[in-house]
């Protein structure tokens, strides 16, 4: 197997690095290039980072429910004020232009998603049993980010004056998994090798709008 055609392995249970023939790279970083580069570990790394997120908002989501419940009854609590302290709840909020892009791009990036996990199940007796699994990675991806326009929707509702940390950490994460995955595809079409070009595509769409919200979270 040539040093460059390790890039286009579509395994997801065993890596190729070790019968790719490069002895001259330390097995670890083998093992490191196969699990950032390659296509369907990729996915699954997108993936774990996308459920960590929507593990850590429902942490907080149910803690906030429960200082809610706790705190009834009190009406002079926190909990029931705008963030900014305006006590009128139907003011008219005027928001920036990089207000709207941040609600839009989760938006746009959801329902590219969607329609590649339909594409993707909708061939499913014609793929490979790892795009089978890809088509579960591109859902996750696309309730993730209608999560996070919701969470952006609430962030207006009680006007607040910056994004959650944990909603600015995912997308600097989100930023460099995707820059990896677009890295990837260029080097899979430098290479004159088409297995991937479709989610090649995605990819470098998803990473034209993320750099959007990668540039917002500083």
């Amino acid at each position: 197997m040539s040093s460059s055609t390790w890039i286009n392995n579509l395994s997801c249970s065993s890596p190729v690095v070790q019968s790719s023939g490069d002895t001259s790279i330390p097995l670890i970083f083998q093992w490191l290039r196969f699990i950032f580069l390659s296509p369907c570990p990729q996915r699954a790394l997108l993936a774990s980072v996308d459920l960590l997120f929507l593990l850590v908002l429902l942490g907080l989501a149910a803690q906030k429910l429960h200082s809610r419940f706790t705190s009834s009854g009190h009406s002079g609590s926190d909990i029931n004020k705008p963030l900014n302290g305006n006590g009128n709840s139907r003011a008219h909020i005027i928001t920036s232009i990089w207000f709207k892009l941040s609600s839009i791009v989760p938006v746009l990036l959801a329902l590219c998603y969607i329609v590649v996990s339909v594409l993707d199940f909708s061939q499913k007796s014609q793929l490979p049993h790892w795009k089978v699994l890809d088509g579960v990675f591109w859902l996750v991806h696309a309730i993730t980010h209608l999560v996070i326009a919701i969470v952006i929707i609430h962030e207006k509702r009680f006007q607040a004056v910056t994004h959650p940390l944990s909603l600015r950490i995912y997308w600097v994460a989100n930023f460099v998994l995707v820059s990896l995955s677009m890295s990837s595809g260029i080097i899979r079409l430098a290479t004159l090798e088409h297995n991937l070009l479709f989610d090649d595509i995605v990819s470098a769409i998803a990473f034209t709008l993320s750099s959007c919200s990668f540039f917002r979270c500083h």
